[in-house]
């Protein structure tokens, strides 16, 4: 390989994983909150993982795109079920007791 390419290559790798810890990392914190909080940023972290991949040549793209959907389906479901649940005082919408209680 070339050097300049050997930098790329490490320029990649050296910032995705160090933002893949701080995901990972992340969603060991969440689980102690609720089980849809910590769903979300595994979630994240796995379609992180396959971003790094992407960018290291691998034919990944159909599992980034379907993280991306995930991602965007959990937040949803969070964001929504996390407002009804404080507006109304009552858990209509249940989040799951945290898996690291």
């Amino acid at each position: 390989m070339e050097t300049n390419n050997l930098l790329r290559l490490w320029g990649i790798v050296a910032n995705r994983s160090c933002l893949f810890f701080i995901f990972c990392s992340c969603g060991y914190l969440a689980g102690h909150e609720n089980l849809t909080l910590m769903l979300l940023h595994l979630v994240i972290t796995m379609t992180f993982g396959f971003d790094i991949f992407l960018k290291l040549g691998y034919d990944l793209g159909f599992h980034v795109g379907l993280g991306h959907i995930c991602i965007g389906i959990v937040a949803f479901y969070h964001a929504t079920a996390t407002w009804v649940n404080k507006f109304i005082r009552v858990v209509k919408i249940p989040l799951a007791k945290p898996l690291l209680a």
